[in-house]
């Protein structure tokens, strides 16, 4: 198969060199980026080795920037049923929920917080796990109720976070 470069405009360049640059550009986007710049004046084997990566990366993410431009870096939809709920919808009313008291006494745990909430325990546990996990990468000062893991024996990983 024959190699076909990119041609980066002025905007793309730029607007890649951004990408990288950004300390929250996740790191595959930011590598992908980075692909698609080196392209412009090396070889794939030269890139590939640059960034150690596959010879078979680099092409792959050289043709989604021919055929899509900027947004053929991102990642597409995958293939499954969408959540019923967006996450940030789930994550507030876990949030809403751990701010009052637990009717039962004691802390709040996943079933707990799912009965009072209607949802599944797994729906809940995926939207916790995904607020603790959101919640350390933001840097969270002092630990409140929400950044408090679930009771002991309420979640099969049953670790709580510091």
């Amino acid at each position: 198969m024959r190699q076909t470069k990119p041609v980066l405009a002025d905007e793309d360049r730029e607007r890649l060199n951004e990408i990288v640059r950004r300390a929250d550009t996740p790191k595959a986007i930011a590598l992908r980026a980075q692909i698609v710049l080196g392209s412009d004046s090396k070889t794939r084997r030269a890139v590939s080795r640059e960034l150690s990566v596959a010879v078979q990366t680099v092409a792959k993410w050289q043709r989604r920037y021919i055929a899509e431009g900027l947004n053929g870096l991102y990642d597409r939809p995958r293939p499954g049923k969408p959540r019923r709920f967006p996450r940030e919808e789930l994550q507030g009313l876990i949030r809403r929920t751990l701010a009052t008291e637990c009717p039962h006494g004691g802390g709040w745990s996943v079933r707990r917080v799912a009965k009072a909430t209607g949802l599944s325990p797994a729906t809940v546990g995926r939207a916790w796990r995904d607020l603790l996990r959101d919640e350390r990468r933001a840097g969270a000062g002092e630990a409140d109720d929400t950044r408090r893991g679930p009771v002991s024996g309420d979640m099969s990983s049953g670790s709580t976070p510091a």
